[in-house]
């Protein structure tokens, strides 16, 4: 049954949607299909950037080039120094103690001292060779900071749209911050303690709970508040993801997508669902607009006749396709290897898949956010695979 057999693993890069934040894991199903033989992936292939972040190092650790790619943060360093630096005035304006997942992390990291000692190098190694702040400063300065800007995100920060002026003075769209918690990490987590710490798993489980705990402002209805809101004053600048100018982003994100009805000279509101009589559209949280439906017919299906064809689940960018794979194989899923056991949990059928192929995709944060079935059959199993 090996190559009668597809596995789809759907891999979302840092981001908070549906009433959970889909960060915290990843979900996998199994799709069985009658097809004799392995269908040839047919990706609905678009030209967001696929995610390929990471550091490249010489031999002295002391000239770092970063690259951020997806839109899940800007691409300049001072744009998201100063993002951190307006949470840190927001700290200091509206003290609060810490939630209880937050400040749990803070208890476990300070209660192991190797943890500790590890944590603090992290930032002390993040602090050496960061952008830093417009102050002069490192942008995260120790784990006491971090647990304050981290709290003030998972109880009343919802992503917003940026805009930052070019070269030229006109304004435009400097990358967004699409995982605020990523920013408080951007140097920090890519440093080389900084992958110790953030491969631990206690750290990860508590993570998990932080982001558990996030989704429920990112559920309600004051984390509407970044879909309309605008500030002109703000370094960058930041507009409503409702403003003609994001929507206009969105629409041609849509519009890239091979074989699409979209095409950019069309409205928000002849592409997704909503109600503009209402001021966020009919949306009544961040999540809801951030899964946001199509509306109907504007996706069709590819070849919904024909068994022999694997379309994208989702409006993803290919990132990687790994043929022929094996029970113990080594591929990369988000830059770390996981073999064909470990990427099924070691599942009782996880033989069953030996010789198929791996897709992995990237969404942007730009991108529409839900998944479909990419071939015709029949689920026979679901599960969470802890991240």
């Amino acid at each position: 049954m090996g190559k009668n057999n597809i596995l789809v693993s759907l891999l979302i890069a840092l981001t908070a949607s549906c009433a959970v934040p889909v960060t915290a894991f990843t979900t996998r199903a199994f799709v069985t299909t009658p097809n004799p033989r392995l269908p040839t992936p047919v990706l609905h292939r678009t030209k967001t950037t696929v995610a390929r972040a990471h550091l490249t190092q010489d031999e002295n650790f002391d000239k770092l080039t970063k690259h951020r790619s997806g839109g899940w943060l800007p691409r300049d360093s001072r744009a998201v120094a100063n993002y951190i630096e307006k949470l840190r005035g927001e700290a200091a304006k509206n003290p609060q103690d810490l939630v209880e997942p937050v400040q749990t992390l803070g208890d476990m990291i300070k209660e192991d001292k190797a943890m500790l000692k590890l944590t603090n190098e992290m930032f002390n190694e993040a602090a050496k060779i960061e952008s830093k702040d417009p102050l002069g400063n490192a942008s995260v300065k120790d784990l006491d900071e971090f647990l304050s800007l981290l709290n003030v995100i998972v109880t009343n920060v919802s992503p917003e749209f940026t805009l930052c002026k070019n070269e030229t003075g006109s304004e435009e769209a400097c990358g967004l911050i699409g995982f605020p918690i990523n920013a408080l990490l951007d140097w920090p987590m890519a440093t080389p303690t900084g992958y110790v710490v953030f491969s631990n798993e206690l750290i990860n489980q508590q993570f998990k709970k932080i982001l558990m705990h996030w989704a429920i402002f990112l559920s309600s209805k004051e984390s509407t508040y970044s879909l309309t809101k605008n500030d002109s004053k703000s370094t960058p600048i930041v507009v409503g993801w409702l403003s003609d100018y994001a929507k206009k982003e969105l629409v041609k994100v849509a519009a890239e997508a091979t074989g699409s009805k979209v095409t950019s000279n069309m409205t928000f509101e002849q592409i997704f669902q909503c109600d503009p009589s209402d001021p966020t559209y009919g949306y009544q949280s961040w999540d809801e607009y951030f899964t946001r439906l199509f509306q109907p017919n504007i996706r069709p299906v590819a070849f919904p006749d024909d068994d022999n064809v694997v379309v994208s689940a989702c409006e993803a960018a290919p990132l990687q396709i790994s043929p022929n794979v094996k029970l113990d194989d080594k591929f990369w899923l988000k830059k770390q290897p996981y073999s064909l056991q470990n990427m099924m949990n070691f599942h009782p059928d996880a033989h069953k898949f030996v010789g198929g192929t791996v897709y992995q995709g990237f969404l942007s944060a730009l991108s529409f956010h839900r998944w479909n079935s990419p071939v015709n059959g029949k689920i026979v199993d679901a599960f969470v695979v802890e991240g």
